[in-house]
């Protein structure tokens, strides 16, 4: 080969007059190490985002499963607390009843002639009748509460994947 001068050009030296060493063979080198190591990094990070995102499903299968236990556990308590409401006040009946029937014309009388008796059975009645009526309402109110826990822990599932997800690109 000649150079524009019309020398014929040798081969390649350095500074001192040894052959110049062609450093292509170690630049493939290290350009196969840096894909290598990018490509370990992100087989690092998928499995990374994998196990949070495993994290977030059984977080949220315990929220779910935790808050169906306590809605379950609070119907169970009012239906209990009405059971006893409703043992307590037919007792009340019946000690009441009786009483009216051992009672002689003179107690009766002083049954009605005594307002506080009077207002106290008066109570007895309109507690009894209020605890019929709201004995269902505990199981429905339980149940609602439950759907809207369940969905919310639903939405926060979702929120959490699609926010990881988006975190990842």
């Amino acid at each position: 080969m000649t150079d524009a001068k019309g020398n014929v050009a040798g081969p390649a030296v350095d500074a001192r007059g040894n052959p110049a060493i062609d450093p292509t063979a170690n630049v493939i080198a290290l350009n196969e190490a840096a894909v290598r190591r990018q490509d370990d990094l992100r087989a690092a990070n998928h499995k990374y985002i994998d196990a949070a995102l495993k994290h977030v499903e059984e977080i949220a299968i315990l929220r779910s499963q935790h808050t169906r236990e306590l809605v379950q556990l609070r119907a169970e308590h009012q239906k209990e607390l009405a059971a006893l409401a409703a043992t307590t006040v037919a007792r009340i009946g019946d000690r009441v009843a009786a009483l009216e029937k051992s009672s002689d014309v003179g107690a009766g009388r002083l049954l009605y002639a005594d307002p506080a008796m009077r207002e106290l059975t008066m109570e007895m009645k309109r507690l009894g009748d209020t605890s019929a009526a709201t004995a269902g309402r505990g199981a429905g109110s339980a149940s609602t509460i439950a759907a809207i826990v369940s969905v919310g822990a639903l939405l926060v599932m979702l929120a959490t994947l699609a926010f990881t997800v988006l975190r990842a690109h």
